[in-house]
């Protein structure tokens, strides 16, 4: 499904993939967001959601890395996990954008669809 982007939104960091069977640490309930957790890997820290983890160990390659958007890009949703979409950049309308075909993560509350 084809989304629009309806606000900016800034990534916090560009991260490498974290494997599958990888043991996170100092797991804490976020806040902000119902499913998802911070966490921390190899001294990094990170959000995670929770269907991800089973006993502190992620169940499958992850990759915690946010999308530069700007209003009007258009993504292509490939999952929605608690409020936050993992996404493929399909049409960047702004300079400042990621390029097509790069994949992360964008808040939920910022994505229209026409479905």
């Amino acid at each position: 499904m084809r989304c629009t982007v309806l606000k900016k939104h800034q990534n916090i960091g560009i991260f490498k993939t974290i494997a599958a069977g990888t043991r996170l640490t100092n797991i804490k309930p976020c806040p902000s967001y119902e499913h998802w957790y911070s966490a921390d890997v190899g001294g990094l820290q990170m959000f995670v959601y929770g269907g991800f983890l089973a006993n502190d160990v992620l169940t499958v390659d992850y990759n915690p890395t946010e999308l530069d958007v700007d209003c009007g890009d258009v993504v292509e949703l490939l999952g929605i996990y608690g409020a936050w979409a993992w996404v493929r950049m399909s049409a960047p309308m702004h300079k400042d954008s990621v390029q097509a075909g790069e994949m992360g993560w964008l808040p939920c509350a910022i994505l229209h669809s026409a479905v």
